[in-house]
C-alpha cells in the first residue's frame, strides 16, 4: 500500500469540516469558528503561517464584531493570532497582541496559558529586560491564584525560572527555582521534573560564577535525566542541555580535562539523537 501523510489527511478533514460548517451554518457561527481554530492552529502546528495567520485574523474580526473586544473568547482568540505572528516572524504585529492578552489573563485567568508566550516573544525579540519584567509579573498571578505548594504551582514556578534563566536574570532565576526545587523534592522527588530543576538552578547559579555550588547541582541533574530520559516531555533536549551546562561550567572554571570530557558526551548524544529513526 501507498504511503500517507498522516498531517495532510487531517488538514484535509479540518477544512473540509471548516467549509461545510461555513456553507450550512454561517461564518459566525459558534461551530464554524471552532473549525476555524482548529484548522488554523493545525496550520500553525505544521509552521504554515501563511494559512493559519490569515484564519486566526478572520475570527478575530467576527469575535470582535460579534461579542466584543473584551470578551474572554476574543483575548483566546488573539493570543492565538499573537503566537503565530509571533512564530511566523512577525514580532513587531505578535508583541503588542500578547501583551493585550497577557493583561486579560488577570481578569481571565484561564488565559494563563498565554503568559509565557509573551515571554518566548520577548526573548526572541532579544529584549532581555521585558522578559524578565513579564516572567516576574506571570510569578506574582501564579502566587495569587495557585494552591502552594503543588506540583501545579511548581511547573509554573519552573517555566518562570527558566524564562529568568534565558534573560539571564541570575539572581532572579536561582530564588525562584531553589523555591521549585523545595517544593518538587517534597511532592514528587524522583520525577524527571525534579532534575531539570536541580540542572537549571545548576545553571543560574553558573551564571552567577559560583561554581562550586553548581558543579553538585549539575551533575546531579545530568545523572538524573539520564537515568530518566524515556520519560522527557521534550524528547530528551532536558538533557541536552544539561550537558551544555556542564560543558560550559568547566570551560569558564578553567578545567579543560572535564571540558572536552563533557563536550564528547554532548557530542556522542546528538548523534546518536540524529541517527534514531
Amino acid at each position: 500500500p501507498k504511503a500517507f501523510n498522516i498531517n495532510s489527511m487531517s488538514t484535509c478533514s479540518s477544512k473540509y469540516a471548516h467549509e461545510s460548517y461555513r456553507r450550512v451554518l454561517g461564518s459566525e457561527h459558534p461551530d464554524t469558528l471552532r473549525a476555524m481554530n482548529n484548522l488554523g492552529s493545525l496550520f500553525w502546528k505544521l509552521e504554515k503561517f501563511d494559512r493559519s495567520i490569515p484564519l486566526f485574523e478572520e475570527i478575530l474580526r467576527i469575535r470582535k464584531d460579534t461579542v466584543g473586544e473584551d470578551h474572554p473568547d476574543t483575548c483566546f482568540t488573539m493570543g492565538n493570532l499573537g503566537v503565530n505572528y509571533r512564530d511566523g516572524g512577525r514580532l513587531a504585529e505578535a508583541l503588542p497582541m500578547l501583551e493585550k492578552t497577557f493583561e486579560a489573563s488577570r481578569r481571565y485567568p484561564a488565559l494563563s496559558m498565554f503568559r509565557q508566550s509573551l515571554a518566548k516573544a520577548w526573548l526572541k525579540a532579544g529584549n532581555l529586560a521585558e522578559a524578565a519584567r513579564v516572567a516576574k509579573e506571570q510569578l506574582e498571578m501564579a502566587r495569587a491564584e495557585l494552591p502552594g505548594p503543588s506540583l501545579e504551582l511548581a511547573r509554573e514556578l519552573e517555566q518562570i525560572g527558566a524564562t529568568l534563566l534565558k534573560a539571564q536574570d541570575w539572581n532572579g532565576a536561582e530564588e525562584v527555582l531553589g523555591e521549585c526545587l523545595t517544593m518538587q523534592n517534597d511532592l514528587a522527588p524522583d520525577e524527571w521534573q525534579t532534575f531539570h530543576i536541580r540542572s537549571l538552578l545548576g545553571g543560574a547559579l553558573l551564571g552567577q560564577k559560583k561554581y562550586d555550588e553548581a558543579e553538585p547541582l549539575l551533575l546531579a541533574g545530568y545523572e538524573g535525566l539520564k537515568a530518566r530520559v524515556a520519560k522527557a516531555p521534550d524528547d530528551g533536549m532536558g538533557l541536552s542541555q544539561a550537558i551544555e551546562r556542564l560543558v560550559q561550567l568547566y570551560t569558564e572554571w578553567e578545567k579543560p580535562d572535564q571540558a572536552a570530557a563533557w563536550q564528547q558526551k554532548l557530542d556522542e548524544y546528538k548523534n546518536r539523537e540524529k541517527n534514531e529513526p
